[in-house]
């Protein structure tokens, strides 16, 4: 995290690791995102080659719904027609629904994105399970 630090000029609130899908992502405070990214994404393009895997950067929302959307498909959150939180059985589920022509966007090469988002929905809200409809 320090050397994210030292790139960007901002402190990211967390950092996970994830070596089996080659990725590091890093969630920074929304008022500082932009900063992170740097101008044309330039801060991520470097650090993608300093650590020799993909950098994502989210933006963190207190709202679960927000940050959901924002981790599903960051700058292309048009994309979602509805988004839903319901209990079932004890368990808190999101349900996404995007335009059928989005779905595997959404979803991601061999499902990488929901797989991201269901892990950090679980970490920051306590959400069991998100679900693409």
């Amino acid at each position: 995290m320090g050397m994210f630090e030292r790139v960007t000029g901002v402190v990211p609130c967390d950092c996970v690791v994830e070596e089996d899908e080659g990725r590091i992502i890093f969630v920074v405070d929304k008022a500082d995102y932009e900063k992170a990214l740097g101008e044309n994404a330039i801060n991520v393009k470097f650090l993608n080659t300093l650590f020799n895997m993909r950098v994502e950067i989210l933006k963190y929302e207190e709202d679960p719904i927000s940050f959901i959307k924002e981790a599903l498909l960051p700058k292309r959150t048009d994309m979602v027609r509805d988004i839903r939180l319901a209990e079932r059985g004890g368990r808190k589920i999101v349900y996404v629904a995007v335009e059928p022509s989005h779905k595997a966007i959404a979803i991601g090469k061999g499902g990488r994105n929901i797989r991201k988002v269901r892990k950090l929905a679980r970490k920051y809200f306590n959400i069991d399970n998100v679900v693409i409809v």
